[in-house]
């Protein structure tokens, strides 16, 4: 890989129009303009807060901010606030109907926790008609069967493979399969593969303008980065 040099060109766009290169003479005016000294944080005033709907807010007077300040209570001096059942009602109360809570339930006692033994009606389901169970007998057939021997992986025919559209798909003959068999040449003899510049044109390459990069332009000195201060 090397660096690729283009000219100025190459950075143009359909609205080339619209963007102006500034002239050589604009860059040495700015680059030797004098800097401006660091500037201090903006202060403004009350106004640059304003809005154009500054009648929906009025400004308190002094006297209003100072009857406010200091009024909170010291945070240890401050206890819960108690409110009653009303502080919890809404606009929709009539859909809200209260619990009847004027006999207190007593509290069950808790048990330690156990394994819980459940008959096999537990395990029904409203569909229970389509699970048919297993009667006795057939459990103890099944305990009393010959375990089969493992079983090897199953071989199948080359019909195994074919499929409803196999008209499609015409199997090879024993011939093509060996006209095929180590065609592939040896991966270290594999060379890169060359290709020239016709390799990469496209069937739209009318709208693929080639840059002319006969002459190559010459890179610029890069300067030392400094910081730049802007209003």
């Amino acid at each position: 890989a090397e660096v690729r040099h283009v000219d100025p060109s190459h950075f143009t766009t359909s609205k080339q129009a619209d963007y102006q290169a500034h002239d050589a003479d604009a860059y040495k005016r700015h680059e030797s303009a004098p800097r401006q000294a660091a500037k201090s944080p903006r202060r403004v005033g009350a106004e640059h807060f304003t809005t154009s709907k500054q009648q929906d807010y009025q400004a308190y007077t002094e006297e209003e901010y100072a009857s406010h300040l200091h009024k909170s209570p010291a945070r240890e001096n401050v206890s819960p606030r108690r409110v009653g059942a009303e502080h919890f009602t809404t606009s929709k109360q009539q859909d809200y109907v209260a619990h009847d809570v004027s006999e207190v339930a007593a509290r069950p006692q808790a048990k330690p926790a156990e394994v819980r033994h459940v008959d096999p009606s537990h395990f029904t389901t409203s569909k229970q008609a389509d699970y048919q169970a297993h009667d006795a007998d057939a459990y103890k057939r099944h305990e009393s069967a010959p375990r089969q021997a493992a079983k090897s992986p199953r071989r199948v025919g080359a019909e195994h493979f074919t499929t409803s559209k196999q008209q499609d798909y015409q199997a090879y003959t024993e011939e093509e399969y060996a006209s095929h068999l180590h065609k592939s040449p040896a991966r270290e003899n594999v060379s890169p593969r060359r290709v020239g510049a016709e390799h990469f044109t496209t069937s739209k390459q009318q709208d693929y303008v080639a840059h002319d990069v006969s002459e190559v332009a010459a890179r610029p000195q890069a300067k030392p980065a400094e910081v730049r201060h802007v209003d």
